[in-house]
């Protein structure tokens, strides 16, 4: 929740990439695609690392959770016992909670991984 410079956020964005890959691992860092933020896509492309900015459109935090609400309610997303203590807070809480940048970057990522396995990725799987 706080806030990260450029610097931080691309270290942290490499550090995670190189730690998946050495698990065998792919991951695919998905940045909103607003203002300066393209400009971490494109340094993170550039260095080999599977980057793609994601537009979020017009919908603001509240719609886009809107729209894949469905997916928690159906049990179509399910949680781990421990681990996401803060995110099932901010979801819980959206609104009333003082930080909800983990609902905003969960609303991205599902909204893409419905796009990639509806039209470009039938393989991938939920976990």
């Amino acid at each position: 929740n706080a806030r990260q410079s450029h610097m931080v956020t691309m270290e942290t964005s490499r550090h995670e990439y190189a730690k998946m890959r050495s698990k065998g691992l792919h991951l695919k860092i998905f940045i909103e695609n607003v203002g300066y933020q393209y400009s971490a896509v494109q340094q993170l492309q550039s260095e080999g690392i599977d980057a793609e900015g994601v537009p979020v459109g017009s919908l603001d935090k509240r719609g886009r959770l809107t729209l894949i609400s469905y997916m928690f309610e159906e049990g179509r997303i399910l949680f781990p016992k421990t681990g996401c203590n803060e995110l099932i807070m901010q979801l819980t809480g959206f609104g009333k909670e003082k930080h909800d940048d983990l609902v905003d970057a969960i609303t991205i990522v599902i909204t893409k991984l419905v796009e990639l396995s509806a039209h470009r990725e039938p393989s991938i799987r939920w976990l």
